[in-house]
């Protein structure tokens, strides 16, 4: 039987632990559940026990219409609404009663022969100074507890009157997630340092590779680790206090691998990161679900008062300041209030009897954590992972906004000779994929040179950046992604040549060894390229020839119809018979060198 238990649970628990594991859930859960109603542990046990009294006289009338099997989250959120209407509902109505009553029942249990002990913990005798030698243990002090007014319960006893103070039953309902939100100045700030810091700049194995130890540890003065420490552990409070209904309830849904796990200095990086895949989709999520949070209240707020939503100020998420969110803690801010708003009566057997005044507690509420705070807009901060410079869709936007021509072939030659080093190589490949993304997002004049845009508007060293000085002089923003084309070949014959793998970021599915036919087709392929950049040469120098030759000859007036044909025709003879070129054979050493080391 318990290997069918142990079988239940996930991750998988050995069966001679199960018990054990059972238990230790069980009193968590009634640790819980103490906290949530305001009771010690002896009550909350006497109150379980009320519950299921109740479970056993009641009968429920939608017991047919249910999944018995809760196959889906949709049946069981059926289910525990259900539950909720038909028991649960009750039961906090006669709680207080179910628990006094069976403090009686313990204490006048003849079975347990009116135990003195059990009368001191229950306090069911009035309190007395005077006690013999031998009771000495059963002093009040000793056996004494009280359950401290606390925010957590406050809900469940607002819950009769509810209806006569709605924005503070609203407040209490989202006070969870509410209280994450005075977090969510310093998560902002945390992740705009990471993507002025990372973005374009950053590839994803250097993120997975680096911890935020060696982040915190990359600042010089004691001061930034501190105060980027503090950034990180105000977002670990929040992940802690929101992942639960953020993976119920958020819009977007994070990275089911670290839903229970914690932010720590061995952590990688990507934890940290604003992206929208892996670990990075958790920051994102996490702001997205603040921002909305905070927004949802006042809606529901605006509703509550007869108020319109729209009549509300509007402050970008970047430029919202503690004074503008529904900013405070719960243990320095929320409960002074309660415990100022609360009045208390203690009798024998009776326990601590605690009574609030509503009205006043909801209007101080309102005007200290309320009113006047606006409707944020979300701006999202995503960060670029260097690889990423070069998708399709940003290409596609660099040529849109900049339109891009090729570089001359001697310009391209001369760059590659100037840059015989792979680290040389290497920083200018990662200047230029940092101009890109702007152009990509702002645009530019094509006719500017790529260095003068570096250093007048991306406040660049260009001398450091480019070390190729003919493409400092040659290089304009037209000519960009010809620039970058040239550079990323560059870059890979010269990882090829050091016996390093130049494709890290392509998956090992496109490097496995091609078959006979596979080579053949690559071959062919590769002749007919060789052909057609021939034939692209050959018609480039003719019309060369050609302008050349009808501007020399009508600057000397000699120009002729019958000459015009003779050329048109020796230029037309050679594009349409170009030079035989040799086929390539199925083989790797009959590819052509431009394909296998030399640029093209």
């Amino acid at each position: 039987a318990l290997a069918a238990v142990a079988a239940m649970t996930h991750p998988s628990v050995p069966a001679e632990r199960c018990a054990d594991f059972f238990w230790a859930h069980l009193e968590h859960d009634v640790r819980c559940f103490a906290a949530a109603i305001g009771k010690g542990v002896d009550q909350t046990l006497l109150a379980l026990h009320h519950l299921c009294a109740l479970l056993t006289q009641c009968k429920s009338n939608n017991g047919g219409s249910l999944d018995p099997a809760l196959s889906s989250r949709k049946t069981r959120a059926i289910w525990e609404s259900a539950f909720q209407q038909e028991f649960l509902a009750g039961f906090f109505e006669s709680m207080e009663q179910g628990v006094r009553d069976g403090v009686h029942r313990l204490v006048g249990d003849k079975r347990l022969g009116n135990d003195k002990l059990m009368r001191a913990v229950f306090e069911v005798d009035a309190p007395t100074t005077a006690l013999a030698p031998e009771d000495g243990h059963l002093t009040p002090k000793l056996w004494r507890y009280r359950v401290r007014p606390s925010v957590d319960g406050l809900a469940l006893k607002l819950g009769p009157h509810k209806d006569a103070h709605p924005v503070l039953y609203a407040f209490l309902q989202k006070e969870h997630q509410l209280r994450s939100i005075r977090h969510l100045p310093d998560i902002v700030q945390l992740q705009q340092h990471l993507v002025d810091r990372f973005s374009r700049r950053i590839d994803r194995r250097t993120a997975n590779e680096m911890t935020v130890k060696s982040f915190l540890a990359e600042h010089d003065s004691d001061a930034d680790r501190d105060r980027f420490g503090m950034l990180i552990t105000a977002y670990e409070d929040a992940w802690v206090l929101v992942r639960e209904p953020l993976y119920n309830h958020g819009r977007l849904k994070p990275s089911e691998e670290c839903r229970y796990g914690a932010i720590k200095k061995k952590s990688p990086l990507t934890f940290l990161l604003p992206t929208t895949e892996g670990f990075g989709r958790n920051p994102t999520a996490l702001v997205d679900f603040l921002v909305t949070t905070q927004n949802d209240f006042l809606a529901q707020y605006a509703s509550e008062r007869r108020l319109k939503i729209g009549d509300f100020p509007r402050v970008p998420l970047c430029d919202a300041t503690h004074a503008q969110l529904i900013s405070y803690d719960a243990g320095r801010h929320l409960l002074p209030l309660v415990l100022a708003h609360c009045h208390y009566t203690l009798e024998a057997g009776q326990g601590l009897d605690v009574h609030y005044d509503w009205a006043a507690l909801e209007k101080h509420v309102e005007q200290r954590f309320v009113l006047g705070r606006p409707v944020l807009e979300l701006s999202e901060l995503r960060l670029v992972f260097s690889e990423d410079v070069h998708n399709s869709a940003l290409m596609m936007s660099l040529r849109r906004r900049v339109p891009q021509l090729p570089l001359p072939r001697a310009t391209r030659q001369q760059i590659a000779a100037e840059l015989p080093e792979l680290t040389d190589v290497c920083a200018v490949v990662a200047g230029v994929e940092i101009a890109v993304g702007f152009l990509a997002a702002a645009g530019g004049d094509g006719t500017i040179l790529l260095a003068d845009y570096m250093e007048n508007v991306l406040k660049m060293n260009g001398e450091l950046t480019l070390v190729s000085r003919k493409l400092r002089a040659a290089c304009r923003l037209e000519h960009i992604l010809s620039a970058w084309h040239l550079l990323v070949v560059q870059r890979t014959h010269k990882l090829l040549q050091l016996k390093q793998d130049a494709f890290e970021s392509v998956s090992d599915d496109f490097k496995e060894e091609i078959d006979g036919e596979q080579r053949t087709a690559l071959a062919e392929w590769l002749t007919a390229q060789q052909q057609q950049q021939h034939k692209q040469q050959n018609q480039q120098q003719q019309r060369d020839v050609f302008i050349s030759k009808q501007h020399a000859r009508q600057s000397r007036g000699e120009w002729s119809v019958r000459r015009s044909r003779r050329l048109r025709r020796t230029w037309v003879r050679r594009v349409a018979r170009p030079p035989s070129i040799r086929p390539l054979r199925a083989g790797t050493a009959d590819i052509p060198a431009a394909y296998r080391g030399r640029p093209a």
